[in-house]
């Protein structure tokens, strides 16, 4: 199995508009992080990830799949 990264035109999220949480401050590294990303996404670790499956369910709406990564490194 490999990470498949759709492209833009299908593969978005987006967020309902809420009010903010009290004590919830505004960060302002988000933006940062959040650029830097489209530069990073290939050494994340999504794409060296070691696994192994240990059970698929199928629904009618998704597709449950359990993984094995392992222990922590410690």
């Amino acid at each position: 199995m490999s990470v498949d990264r759709p492209d833009r035109s299908i593969g978005r999220t987006k967020m309902i508009r809420h009010q903010r949480d009290k004590g919830n401050e505004v960060n302002e590294k988000n933006y940062a992080v959040y650029n830097r990303m489209k530069f990073t996404r290939k050494q994340d670790g999504y794409i060296s990830l070691k696994y192994s499956l240990v059970k698929t369910e199928k629904s009618q709406l998704f597709t449950k799949i359990t993984v094995d990564i392992g222990k922590p490194p410690s």
